[in-house]
């Protein structure tokens, strides 16, 4: 008979963490043609650090399941740690083949002690996970589960709960006759050690289709939460949850050092300007960002975009709605709209 097992390492806190950083980025290319997606700069910043920054002091163990451009990881990694340190152990397990989310989780196995978090690595949101913890330990069961209000449900898996928050229905993608919730899996749960008892090993599992719907008996939780939440793993979702970060946090207007700003500049907010970056008489923004050493030549138009490091842009361009890569060069009098531009894939 399976029940909860006792960890030999018991220490009756949450302390391990997992993100599920696996995918190949596929929708983000040509930029991930050279970086993992985890290490993309949203807001200058690694994604994946904006989810590592938020996690509560009593995970000291962040899991990282990856398979994608593994050895770039695990030296960006390596190199933070050497800098400044993360202030936790980041341990990355690799699946040699893709194993979908409840197989990457069940090859984390052995470096879990108790109780503990899992994220979808591309999702950018304001969930508290501390809040979800409690929620969890107050509410008991096998698992807890963040789901967040979407007025469309067709493009997500969508959840069925009672006013207990007692999670008994899933339903991946419906059609529009099949909509029975506007409740969606945000992707980050609070799991029960007793969840790797109910996911096969060594093969491809989804615990979204695979394993939840079958466990509800053991007692599954829905945490709602309010703020923001985008799962950021497409041009027009990386620029929204860059938005939604940046509103979330209150930035008008936030530059970094050695920047220079011609008079004639006109900054709209809200605007995030790395270090040394030129700006000449252009216009920046609004929700724009520049990674440092980025230039922008004179009477161009940058708006709801992200440049990435040293981008070079040629003066009269207009970007919008866009992602260029790092050292991308953009010529005099060009018109982007809508775009993933890389130096290597042009």
């Amino acid at each position: 008979m399976k029940g909860k097992r006792i960890a030999a390492d018991h220490r009756g806190d949450i302390m391990e963490c997992i993100i599920l950083a696996g995918g190949f980025g596929t929708r983000l290319r040509p930029v991930t043609f050279r970086i993992p997606k985890p290490i993309i700069p949203l807001l200058n910043r690694p994604m994946i650090m904006h989810l590592i920054d938020s996690l509560p002091r009593e995970i000291d163990r962040v899991v990282l399941a990856v398979n994608y451009k593994k050895e770039m990881l695990d030296d960006f990694f390596r190199e933070k740690e050497n800098l400044h340190g993360t202030g936790r152990e980041i341990r990355l397990v690799e699946e040699r083949e893709p194993l979908g989310t409840g197989g990457a989780i069940k090859n984390c196995e052995p470096l879990i002690s108790d109780t503990f978090l899992v994220f979808n690595g591309d999702v950018i949101q304001s969930l508290d996970p501390s809040d979800l913890i409690r929620f969890h330990r107050t509410r008991g069961g096998i698992g807890t589960l963040a789901v967040w209000r979407v007025e469309d449900p067709t493009r997500y898996g969508i959840i069925g709960f009672d006013e207990d928050h007692r999670i008994h229905r899933f339903m991946e993608k419906p059609a529009p006759g099949e909509v029975f919730s506007n409740w969606i899996n945000a992707g980050s749960y609070v799991l029960d050690p007793e969840i790797f008892d109910h996911i096969p090993a060594g093969k491809k599992v989804s615990i979204e289709r695979e394993v939840y719907p079958f466990i509800t008996e053991r007692g599954l939780n829905a945490y709602p939460f309010r703020g923001f939440w985008v799962d950021a793993g497409t041009r027009g979702d990386f620029l929204r949850a860059t938005s939604a970060i940046m509103e979330h946090r209150g930035v008008a207007i936030s530059m970094g050092q050695g920047n220079v700003i011609h008079p004639g500049a006109i900054l709209l907010p809200p605007v995030l300007i790395g270090n040394n970056c030129t700006i000449e008489d252009a216009v920046i923004g609004p929700c724009a960002v520049m990674g440092d050493g980025s230039r922008i030549g004179g009477g161009s138009i940058i708006e709801n975009t992200t440049l990435l490091r040293s981008v070079r842009v040629g003066a009269g361009s207009m970007i919008r709605d866009s992602i260029i890569g790092e050292g991308y060069i953009v010529g005099e009098g060009s018109e982007i709209t809508g775009s993933i531009l890389d130096r290597e894939t042009g």
